[in-house]
């Protein structure tokens, strides 16, 4: 088995026939059926079959193919990362998980932008509460995270997720804002403290009581808090601060294209409590081109959106 074999297999995909992919090749045909007929006798499995429709995978060439796809994923990595780009298509992969918040919301539209450009990609992209993410990544599930904490919390739990074998990668730090509907009696503010907020109810993303990250956050923010509502979507999350006096907190300003002037934020004054925004992958798993477009997307979005509400600003204030 070689890398050159590898690629040819991987070509089929994208033409109905042997003959088409030779010539995007530019091989001959008899060597790209040579090429595949090897591949099946290393492994003695049926790779294609062959049809007056053109060319298909067998089952066992579609599980093969992905295995192919994998080691030419990671030999791409390779050539990046010391001699520069390869100059043949591979296939767009990226699966990943996010803590609801407009910014990844904007950062993974521009990975599907990016995608668009491939003429093969596969993304799995779900919203899921912190300690599901850090669950779905440890157990190599997910590729990457994307998540928001209090720092004091996640510098607690760090060293905990990098000895089950997770990298973590720091995106920014932002301020922490409350987030309420206009006329909320506490809007006429223009900065929050906790105590004022201790005679509302606070509303919190959770799929479970046992969201141990969701549940830090709370008890770190309102310990003797006795009004907490806890949601499992998104949308209902913000239905409620728009229709009661009810409120969130989340790192930086709402976007206005999430607010729809029907939300505001206001900041919340706590020397000591800043959110940090990271990624998390883990430790097997190589970061990607794509991996790492995303990484940059975010820090070059927190750095300009965010450039007046990131802790760095706050302290020359």
């Amino acid at each position: 088995m070689t890398l050159q074999q590898l690629k040819y297999l991987s070509e089929l995909l994208y033409h109905p026939s042997i003959s088409s992919a030779a010539q995007a090749l530019s091989i001959s045909q008899p060597s790209l059926s040579a090429a595949i007929k090897d591949l099946e006798k290393e492994f003695q499995i049926k790779l294609i079959t062959r049809t007056h429709n053109g060319i298909s995978f067998t089952t066992e060439g579609r599980e093969f193919l992905y295995f192919a796809q994998t080691i030419l994923r990671q030999a791409t990595n390779l050539q990046h990362h010391f001699h520069g780009p390869v100059d043949y298509p591979l296939p767009y992969e990226v699966s990943l998980a996010y803590q609801y918040h407009p910014l990844f919301l904007t950062a993974i539209t521009d990975v599907l932008l990016t995608a668009n450009s491939h003429p093969l990609y596969t993304l799995n992209i779900l919203q899921k509460p912190p300690s599901e993410i850090i669950r779905a990544v440890t157990l190599e599930k997910l590729q990457v995270g994307l998540l928001y904490l209090p720092s004091p919390i996640l510098q607690k739990r760090r060293e905990h997720w990098i000895k089950q074998g997770l990298h973590i990668f720091i995106l920014g730090e932002l301020s922490p804002y409350v987030y309420l509907k206009p006329y909320h009696p506490l809007s006429i503010y223009p900065c929050l403290t906790i105590g004022q907020l201790r005679t509302f109810s606070q509303v919190s993303f959770a799929t479970s009581p046992d969201d141990t990250l969701t549940n830090a956050l709370k008890t770190y923010l309102f310990s003797d808090s006795k009004k907490n509502i806890s949601v499992t979507d998104a949308a209902m999350l913000w239905r409620i601060i728009k229709n009661t006096t009810a409120f969130t907190i989340g790192p930086g300003t709402l976007y206005s294209n999430i607010a729809e002037n029907s939300l505001q934020s206001i900041k919340l004054t706590d020397p000591n409590f800043h959110f940090t925004l990271f990624a998390v992958t883990h430790a097997s798993y190589p970061a990607t081109l794509e991996i790492s477009t995303l990484f940059h997307t975010l820090k070059k979005r927190i750095t300009i959106k965010y450039a007046y509400d990131s802790r760095d600003s706050s302290s020359e204030k």
